[in-house]
């Protein structure tokens, strides 16, 4: 399958999803946190987390509602992506979608088996919301040190924030801490063999049962 959404004219301009280089900072980029009051915001976590991946393959329940759409901020804050890249600031960029941050954050290192630390995820007070919820327009990111005060200029041009500065590239292993304590300790090579045989998977076990 493939799918082509647009051109792009200045293929030097391209931003690739995964990680490129050791110690790098990751950032997320969510604007729509930037205009939400807290309130607001842990209930949508909470809520939208009934529709992600985690809930459907580990806690095996569903609830709540999918992310909700701010269009006008999705417009905005695409266009700043746009021009970051125009601007060579990003290192790599990916959308946070089927399984949250701590899977974008996974799928970043792997192509590079690059690891990753992560440490400080003041999304939401749980930790499971924190690592496995989808909220809609919001992106990962990573770029050099140089670069953070360039992006948040940029980003504050267009209007928007909601950029958090998360952990940095590198390391034998793809860890989330948070306050010291040790949530997720993984090495690349551990995940690399189910990420790389899922679809091949799923496609024989379509074949059988077809």
């Amino acid at each position: 399958v493939i799918g082509i959404v647009g051109l792009l004219d200045d293929v030097t301009k391209a931003v690739p999803n995964s990680f490129q280089h050791v110690d790098d900072l990751i950032a997320v980029f969510s604007p729509y946190c930037a205009e939400w009051g807290e309130e607001r915001d842990a209930f949508t976590y909470e809520e939208s987390l009934g529709s992600s991946a985690f809930a459907q393959c580990v806690l095996e329940y569903e609830w709540g509602l999918p992310p909700g759409l701010a269009i006008l901020f999705d417009r905005k804050a695409n266009d700043a992506m746009v021009d970051l890249a125009k601007a060579a600031l990003l290192s790599s960029a990916s959308d946070i979608s089927d399984g949250g941050f701590a899977v974008a954050v996974a799928k970043a290192c792997l192509p590079g088996h690059m690891g990753a630390q992560i440490t400080d995820m003041r999304f939401h007070e749980s930790h499971v919301v924190s690592l496995f919820s989808e909220d809609a327009c919001t992106f990962l990111l990573s770029f050099a040190k140089s670069s953070l005060d360039p992006v948040r200029e940029l980003l504050k041009k267009h209007g928007l924030g909601g950029l958090h500065v998360c952990g940095r590239t590198g390391g034998a292993r793809i860890e989330f801490r948070q306050q010291g304590k040790t949530l997720i300790s993984v090495s690349p090579d551990e995940l690399l063999s189910p990420w790389a045989s899922t679809l091949p998977t799923q496609l024989a076990a379509e074949v059988v049962t077809a």
